[in-house]
């Protein structure tokens, strides 16, 4: 059997490594799966999943967020290297386990390693700037605070860079858009798919335990909106105002809001004004907007619109934001054809 390793750390990393485990990457087609929780099954970020992990017929090693708090990662990198794996699979690029995983690995075997980088949000599809100096130079500090406070040797010259498949040990990006990848380090691009046919949304589906019908009442013609994380206060009153001004151009529809587990409760006591229904974050969005008919799917900047249903329109508020302040360390480019990007409500209801 050949051995994969998958590195995740947020509810979306499950939804892509689950659906391409169920594809493809299991023990029916010779896979031996180990997975890398960053975070304890007791941690904010894992504690509501519930999620039904027997399902991947994987090893669970769960890690503390904190890798300076993570006492035998030492122990554990060991056991690792010893293991011969032939994919190794991450998300978040310039994580410190990430790093200090991918480059004992590519140092121990060589060309006898794939490493992967998979999808993370929109990471694969924009450019950072200058102004991302600051936070690349603390990033790069705390890694080599973590190989120091383990005893790891790290022989390697290293700064974090933002751009995306800047790590020198990865091999291959993998992602569903091969064309419209930023590949600044002509790094091999794989396409994938996930959640690709309804065999996959079901197990999925199941992974997660989500069930549509208890989650939703109502899936045709509505405004489905999953917002992001803004970090202003006057760019939540304009997030809130662009959904008023657009339940008063379209009255008839229902409005429903999968809101970030970061928003603010003062948001989220907004929103509940707002919304005909409020979803908390435990679940993807993907596995919602899966399952909508005949619907206006909505967003500022989220990843989880790049999931196409036939049946409905979307489109980003990321104009308006932008025209505010928001995202000035990167520059993105709309990756699909399906989003359409619009500054107000009135905008979006005329491309209706």
């Amino acid at each position: 059997m050949e051995k994969i390793l998958f590195l995740v750390t947020t509810e979306y990393h499950y939804l892509v490594a689950s659906s391409l485990i169920f594809e493809t990457y299991n023990s029916g087609n010779g896979y031996e799966v180990t997975i890398i929780q960053v975070g304890k099954s007791n941690s904010v970020r894992f504690k509501d999943l519930n999620l039904k992990l027997e399902m991947l017929n994987a090893e669970i090693i769960e890690l503390d967020e904190d890798i300076l708090k993570q006492a035998d990662f030492k122990e554990i990198l060991k056991d690792l290297l010893n293991r011969g794996f032939t994919y190794y699979i991450s998300f978040l690029e310039h994580i410190a386990y990430n790093v200090i995983i991918s480059k004992k690995l590519k140092a121990k075997y060589g060309k006898k390693i794939t490493i992967v980088l998979a999808p993370d949000g929109m990471k694969p599809y924009y450019y950072f700037t200058k102004r991302a100096i600051p936070s690349r130079i603390q990033n790069t500090i705390y890694i080599y605070k973590s190989v120091l406070k383990h005893r790891i040797p790290f022989p390697y010259l290293f700064f974090t860079s933002w751009n995306y498949g800047h790590l020198d040990a990865i091999d291959e990006l993998w992602d569903r858009l091969p064309n419209k990848v930023v590949n600044q380090y002509k790094k091999i691009i794989r396409k994938i798919n996930f959640l690709g046919d309804s065999d996959t949304i079901s197990k999925v589906s199941e992974f997660f335990k989500f069930e549509i019908d208890k989650e939703l009442n109502f899936k045709n013609d509505v405004i489905f909106y999953t917002n992001n994380i803004l970090f202003k206060d006057k760019l939540y009153s304009l997030e809130y105002k662009l959904l008023l001004d657009l339940k008063r151009e379209l009255p008839g529809k229902k409005l429903i809001i999968k809101y970030h587990p970061r928003t603010p409760q003062s948001q989220l006591d907004k929103f509940k004004e707002l919304a005909d229904l409020l979803i908390d974050p435990r679940h993807p969005a993907e596995l919602y907007i899966a399952n909508l008919k005949n619907s206006i799917i909505l967003g500022c900047w989220s990843t989880s619109l790049l999931l196409f249903n036939e049946t409905c329109k979307y489109f980003w508020f990321r104009k308006a934001f932008q025209e505010n302040g928001i995202m000035i360390e990167i520059d993105l480019t709309n990756p699909t054809d399906h989003i359409k990007e619009v500054a107000s409500a009135e905008e979006l209801v005329k491309m209706l």
